[in-house]
């Protein structure tokens, strides 16, 4: 009977002659993972073939030449002309007292507290700040409505109305 390798000599071979001979390992045999994984690179190799082949195809071809046209310069950014800004808070009812937070014409936000309502503030900015008025009424009053507004160079940009005895409305633009 043959061995694995096919050594029919071995079968019939004493200790002295297994000694003599030098041991060969059995030959491999390419295994289900060592398939799989040349499998994937093969894959792999030809997707990055397609890729360089579909990049290498020609391109369009070049519109015909334009003619030059002059670019006129840019003008500098000119700063924007001022606005004229009111925020205004209105409530109902008597003896009320509020809060307000609004952007200033620099962009800072401006906090005041225990002001009496109704309030009105009125300044110059540019048109780059962001404009939000903010208002509560915290005490006094009645449970209706308390208004805020934004009115920009005698615009109503910004216009809201919220309910309760604390009500906050928030008007931006």
């Amino acid at each position: 009977m043959a061995t694995p390798d096919g050594d029919s000599a071995y079968q019939n071979a004493t200790p002295s002659d297994l000694a003599a001979r030098p041991w060969t390992p059995p030959a491999k045999r390419p295994t289900v993972v060592a398939a799989l994984l040349t499998a994937l690179l093969v894959a792999a190799l030809l997707c990055a073939g397609l890729v360089v082949v579909g990049r290498s195809t020609p391109a369009d071809p070049l519109p015909p030449p334009q003619r030059e046209v002059p670019i006129a310069p840019v003008a500098p950014d000119e700063p924007a002309a001022p606005i004229q800004v009111i925020y205004e808070v209105t409530a109902s009812g008597s003896g009320n007292v509020g809060s307000v937070s609004f952007t200033d014409q620099d962009g800072d936000i401006i906090r005041r507290g225990g002001i009496p309502l109704p309030w009105r503030t009125t300044f110059t900015a540019d048109r780059r700040s962001p404009l939000v008025l903010h208002a509560q009424r915290k005490a006094g009053g009645d449970a209706g409505p308390v208004s805020c507004s934004i009115t920009v160079d005698g615009k109503v940009i910004a216009n809201t109305t919220e309910q309760g005895r604390y009500a906050a409305p928030q008007c931006s633009g």
